[in-house]
């Protein structure tokens, strides 16, 4: 029954402006980053999967190899490649937090394998220095993209206004809302509107070009017509 009733208030925080607006923005945020969040995932499984080969069942805390080593007394053997999930978490932990000498000291004491412990260095460098970085940079310049356009009405396309106005003639109200990434949905607006903006440009010049041809030719048709209604009102005289 408390759970229900912890539903009836979300359902209720689902009617707050800021809480609506704080999902779509999260929502928005994950939908434009898909790609370098792709690769982020990319990265992290490779390293999981290759840290299982190489240190698989090699970080636990009885092995003799870890005696007096800062891993054992700081007690960081959840931090381990046992298996892939504890491999992955291991790895989203440097992502998060930051490079931990303990760990490649480990690594070092108790693999077989020499200098493997090299590995942790280049996901550091790699993972967590170049991509975890373009990563927060394009979260940050998305936030920054979509925190601009708070407050100001949002730009359509030139077609749904006419619905819209179309609906409300017949004292109807059109429900929609976009799906996607909005900063692509508003760039496309834009975009729509400046051909908009082109087309017009183009029609007022045409219009132009041919009134002004109409009036010359208005204007060239008006002395030879007068001198052949003259010329006929002569000879009408002269008969």
């Amino acid at each position: 029954m408390r759970l229900l009733r912890l539903l009836r208030v979300l359902k209720q925080l689902k009617r707050l402006d800021a809480v609506q607006k704080m999902v779509q923005t999260i929502s928005s945020l994950v939908t434009a980053s898909r790609d370098i969040l792709t690769l982020l995932g990319v990265v992290v499984f490779f390293f999981s999967a290759l840290s299982v080969q190489l240190w698989g069942g090699v970080l636990l805390a009885s092995r003799p190899e870890l005696e007096g080593a800062e891993y054992r007394e700081k007690h960081l053997s959840v931090l381990n490649f046992n298996d892939f999930g504890m491999a992955f978490g291991t790895w989203v932990v440097s992502l998060l937090c930051e490079y931990i000498p303990a760990l490649a000291d480990a690594v070092a004491r108790a693999s077989s394998l020499p200098g493997s412990w090299l590995v942790l260095v280049v996901f550091y460098v790699f993972g967590v220095s170049i991509v975890f970085e373009l990563v927060k940079a394009f979260t940050i310049e998305v936030f920054v993209t979509l925190s601009q356009s708070w407050g100001k009405p949002r730009k359509e396309f030139r077609t749904l206004e006419s619905v819209i106005e179309e609906f409300e003639r017949r004292s109807l109200c059109l429900h929609y809302r976009i799906v996607g990434d909005v900063t692509t949905h508003e760039k496309i607006a834009q975009a729509l509107a400046e051909m908009d903006e082109e087309l017009d440009e183009e029609q007022e010049e045409r219009s132009r070009l041919e009134h002004g041809g109409q009036e010359e030719e208005q204007e060239r048709s008006g002395p030879g017509h007068g001198h052949e209604q003259g010329g006929a009102a002569g000879r009408a005289a002269g008969g």
